[in-house]
Order: C-alpha cells, then sequence, then structure tokens
C-alpha cells in the first residue's frame, strides 16, 4: 500500500505511532484550535508498506499574491516518522513538496519538537537552525528525589518562602480560572511587549476550553483568594507540557512562580507523567531571564530547532525581495525570519 496526499483529518493516522513518537502537538484538535480565519489546516500523509510519515501543518495566503505559505502551530509540530530509514524519508520529502506545490505553497516555516527531536528526520532534506535551549523535568524519581536533586537550593528557599508567605496553589480544569488566566496573560504579554502572534481572542479560550477539558489545567496562585500567577499546561500520555503563563507584577516579591511549577510537577507525578517540559526562554540568549528561571528546576535540556522549507525558491525570493523594498524599516528586526513578509 502506498499513500501521499493532504488531508484535512488525521488522526487516524496517529494511532500507528508509538507515544514516545508523538505529542498532543500533532492531534487534530490542537492544530484546529490555533488556526485563526485565514489558516487552513492541513496534514501531509506518506505511507509505504508499514511505514509512515506525517506532517501536520497551517496554510495561509500571501497578501496581494496567488501563493500560499504554511508554518506548524503555535507550540512544538514538524514531521512523524515511523522510521528514521534515509530512502523512506527522503521518499517522503519529495512527495511532500510535490504535493506542497499542487497546493501553490511557496515556504514553510518549521518548529521542531524538542521532546522528540524530530528536526533529525529531515537534517538532510532542509535547512535545520538551532534556535534555542529547552528545559525538562524528569519526573522519574520520587517527590522527594526530586526536591532534593533536581530543584536548585535557590529555588528550593524562595518556594519556602512564598509558602511562608501564605500563597497557595489551586490546580483544576475550571473555566472560571481559565478566564481569570486569560486576563494575567495578556497583561503579561503586553507588559513584555510580545508580537501579536502571542495574544488569542476570546474565541480562543472558549475553543481551547471545550476541546481540551480532559488534557489540559490551568494552575492558579492565589494570595487571600486573589490569583497572581496563572498558568496553563497540558498533558499528553506520559508528559505535562508547560503551555503559557501570566502573573501579575505586584506580587513577584512573593515568588509565586517558584511554588507554581513545584505544584505543578507534584501534580503531573500524581497523574503518571514521566517528564514535565517547561520550553525555553523569551529570546535566543542564553543568559535569557526566563530560561534562567526554569533551569532552577531541572539541569537537563533539550535543544529546540527551527526549520527552512523552500518549495519554489524564485518565488519566495522574489516575495522576499519585494517585502524589503517596501519595508526598509523593518528589515533588521524581522529580514533574518524565515517567513519575513509576515510583518
Amino acid at each position: 500500500m502506498q499513500i501521499s496526499e493532504i488531508v484535512e483529518n488525521w488522526d487516524k493516522y496517529l494511532d500507528g505511532f508509538e507515544r514516545h513518537q508523538k505529542t498532543i502537538y500533532f492531534s487534530e484538535k490542537y492544530i484546529k484550535s490555533h488556526a485563526i480565519s485565514e489558516h487552513t489546516p492541513l496534514c501531509y500523509v506518506y505511507i509505504k508498506n508499514e511505514d509512515k510519515f506525517i506532517f501536520p501543518l497551517l496554510k495561509k495566503a500571501i497578501s496581494n499574491t496567488s501563493f500560499f505559505d504554511f508554518e506548524t502551530v503555535y507550540g512544538y509540530g514538524g514531521c512523524l516518522a515511523t522510521t528514521d530509514a534515509q530512502e523512506f524519508i527522503s521518499e517522503a520529502y519529495e512527495s511532500f513538496l510535490y504535493e506542497l506545490k499542487k497546493e501553490s505553497i511557496i515556504a514553510g516555516f518549521v518548529r521542531f519538537d524538542p521532546t522528540l527531536q524530530n528536526q533529525k528526520y529531515l537534517e538532510n532534506q532542509c535547512q535545520i537552525i538551532f534556535n534555542r535551549k529547552t528545559i525538562i523535568v524528569s519526573l522519574r524519581d520520587s517527590v522527594d528525589e526530586i526536591w532534593k536533586n533536581q530543584i536548585n537550593k535557590k529555588s528550593r528557599n524562595v518556594i519556602r518562602k512564598a509558602i511562608k508567605n501564605e500563597l497557595t496553589v489551586e490546580i483544576s480544569q475550571d473555566k472560571k480560572e481559565l478566564l481569570i488566566f486569560k486576563e494575567l496573560y495578556e497583561k503579561t504579554m503586553k507588559r513584555l511587549s510580545a508580537d501579536d502572534y502571542f495574544f488569542f481572542n476570546t474565541d480562543y479560550y472558549e475553543n481551547f476550553y471545550k476541546l481540551f477539558k480532559e488534557e489540559s489545567y490551568v494552575a492558579s496562585v492565589k494570595k487571600n483568594d486573589k490569583t497572581i500567577a496563572s498558568c496553563i499546561f497540558l498533558k499528553d500520555e506520559d508528559t505535562a507540557h508547560y503551555h503559557l503563563s501570566g502573573s501579575d507584577p505586584e506580587y513577584l516579591k512573593l515568588y509565586p512562580n517558584n511554588l507554581m511549577i513545584w505544584e505543578i510537577i507534584k501534580f503531573a507525578k500524581t497523574k503518571f507523567c514521566a517528564k514535565l517540559h517547561l520550553g525555553g526562554g523569551n529570546s535566543l540568549s542564553e543568559s535569557d531571564s526566563l530560561l534562567k528561571f526554569k533551569k532552577n528546576f531541572s539541569k537537563d535540556e533539550l535543544d529546540f530547532f527551527i526549520g527552512k522549507i523552500l518549495v519554489n525558491k524564485p518565488i519566495y525570493e522574489e516575495i522576499c525581495a519585494t517585502w524589503r523594498e517596501k519595508n526598509p524599516d523593518k528589515v533588521e528586526r524581522y529580514g533574518h525570519l524565515v517567513l519575513p513578509y509576515r510583518f
């Protein structure tokens, strides 16, 4: 049997992958929950005999042209394969490019999944770029062992201070807590002057609650019943994923975020997770303050890679050149990106 096609529904193809070969970021509902009006969620599927290669993506029209590009969803993504045999991967990738051309897609931006290290499949196929380190917390040891061996001394001290400051953490699947999180998150992103990419409309949260009621949790740090820090984390078969977070700057001196992550670690263990992926920092710098904060909880790091896929290089270069001519003030900030004309 051989299949090579782009489909709109692909969960059935994920069934052939072992739990260590996939994450929640590849599911239909995760990708479709992040698709806004101009996005078309699609998935390329290649099957030959018993082997599978799949690549979920978001297709988007390029303004003032008849062409499209794609990117992987917020979070992590890329391709999944049941084998790393180069002959199979090469065949699958060439067929992938052929199907993309039929869709008038000229280029793609890929965020690979650090927990899967799935960039390995395309190392010989497209441009792979190291982006930053992310932090992974092993949950295989006991809570006491994690506390002693993985949480550094400084963080242990501030967690004790947070408890002394009468902070408490509630972990729930309550919609009310999700909406409180939304307010804190948006205030945090505005404070950080984050790009529009990091903001989500109200519909996003409504859909998120409906779709991920079983797999998502809100951790809320409270002081006298007031939520002062909050985060959303997701859980798939054996991994908890730290997804989005926000906090009230007036209360940071009480160390709510340290306590919050510690409570998530303990909670994830009760859900039989083997690891908690905290992600990376806000920038590419190794001295990034968020990355340094996350290192308080584990010495284990993962490499996060991005990918640049060119399907129609001449058209891609022409569109980039036109964008540079029209937006000279943006070139320094965005010119190095895979899809600079998006900004």
